[in-house]
């Protein structure tokens, strides 16, 4: 592919994938395929793909996408207090999102990324990122009471969710059962 972007490596979907080490270098294989008239997009916040992307020389130009206040060099994405820089230049600034989390803001670095090498009106990237509702029982906003926002995500996603979030998160269980907890 011309740009390919792998966002993170986790111990996930070893049920068919088998081991660890081979559901990853699965997933490497998107950058080993590329020249160097393509653009590789990854981030070194997460250990396991960090350290995979000193397995193999890649020939694309690589994007490194970071949380950090450390100096830009070459062709990084970082973000710095709520502004999103590629390449030293100022592309965003996070300040008006629905999508909540961390982990949706690097998805959206992610995303603005793709849409500044591929030449796309940032306007409107930026413009869709701010009305974008995301997926249904993704950290779905259901309500607010007494000044505390409620949400609702699949079990799967809580403990992520949990971490970055002072609120109260209802998960929806197989049997639909719901279950509400506090996790300020």
């Amino acid at each position: 592919p011309h740009i390919a972007a792998i966002l993170n490596l986790y111990q996930d979907h070893l049920d068919h994938s088998g081991t660890l080490e081979h559901y990853h270098n699965n997933k490497m294989n998107i950058f080993k395929h590329q020249n160097s008239n393509d653009y590789l997009i990854y981030s070194s916040d997460n250990e396991y793909l960090n350290n995979k992307m000193t397995e193999f020389d890649y020939k694309a130009t690589k994007y490194n996408v970071r949380f950090d206040n450390e100096k830009l060099l070459g062709n990084d994405v970082r973000i710095i207090d709520k502004d999103v820089y590629i390449n030293n230049c100022l592309v965003y600034t996070d300040t008006e999102r629905k999508l909540l989390g961390d982990h949706n803001l690097k998805n959206i670095m992610f995303v603005l990324t793709i849409a500044h090498l591929l030449n796309l009106d940032l306007d409107k990237a930026k413009e869709t990122i701010k009305e974008f509702n995301g997926l249904k029982y993704r950290m779905e906003n259901i309500g607010k009471y007494n000044n505390i926002h409620y949400y609702i995500n699949p079990p799967k996603q809580v403990h992520q969710t949990v971490r970055q979030s002072p609120f109260i998160i209802s998960s929806k269980s197989q049997q639909q059962k719901r279950t509400t907890k506090s996790f300020s």
